[in-house]
C-alpha cells in the first residue's frame, strides 16, 4: 500500500495522463499520420526525447517515464522502419538553454540568492557537465543524423548532454 508522502510525490492520474498525452501520444499520432509520406520518400524520424529515462529523478518522474516509453516506441518503430525504408532515431538532450531551462534557473536563483551568472555556474557544477547546450547543438546532431553521412544510424538513442549522464562501464577495468 502506498501512502503518505510517497502518494503525494506520485502526483495525480491526470498529471500522468497529461504527461503522456503531451509527448508520447503526440509522437505516436504524428508518426502514424506521416508514415505513408515517410515511406514514399525514404524519410527520417528523429524523436527529441531527453536524458530523463537514463537519469531519472523524483522531481521529473512523469517526464522520465514518458521519455522511457518514447524510446521504447522509437526502437519498435525503427524495427518497422528498416523494412519500409524509413530511418528512425532519437536524440536525448541534457540541459539545453531554452525557456524551460530559464525557468529552472529562476528557481535556483530564488532558492540560492545567486545572480544569473553565479546560478548558471552553480547548476553546471551541480550537474557536473562541461557546459549547457544550445538549441543549435541539438539541431546540428539532428542535421547529421538525417544527412547522407548519418543514414546508417538507425534505431539509436544518442545522448547530447555535455557528460551529464554517467556512461556505462564495459568492464571492471574501465
Amino acid at each position: 500500500m502506498i501512502g503518505g508522502a510517497i502518494e503525494r510525490d506520485l502526483v495525480t492520474d491526470k498529471d500522468w495522463s497529461d504527461g503522456f498525452n503531451l509527448k508520447f501520444f503526440a509522437h505516436v499520432r504524428l508518426c502514424r499520420l506521416a508514415w505513408p509520406e515517410l515511406e514514399a520518400s525514404s524519410g527520417s524520424v528523429v524523436f527529441i526525447s531527453g536524458i530523463g529515462a537514463r537519469a531519472p529523478v523524483a522531481d521529473y518522474m512523469i517526464g522520465s517515464s514518458v521519455v522511457g516509453a518514447g524510446i521504447a516506441f522509437m526502437k519498435a518503430l525503427a524495427d518497422l522502419g528498416k523494412h519500409h525504408g524509413v530511418q528512425v532515431n532519437a536524440v536525448n538532450p541534457g540541459s539545453v538553454d531554452t525557456d524551460r531551462f530559464r525557468q529552472r534557473l529562476a528557481i535556483i536563483m530564488k532558492k540560492t540568492g545567486l545572480d544569473e551568472a553565479a546560478a548558471i555556474e552553480h547548476h553546471r557544477k551541480e550537474l557536473d557537465i562541461t557546459r549547457f547546450g544550445l538549441p543549435g547543438d541539438v539541431a546540428a546532431l539532428v542535421r547529421f543524423i538525417v544527412s547522407p553521412q548519418g543514414r546508417w544510424l538507425h534505431g539509436s538513442a544518442v545522448d547530447i548532454d555535455g557528460g551529464q549522464v554517467i556512461p556505462l562501464r564495459m568492464s571492471m577495468y574501465d
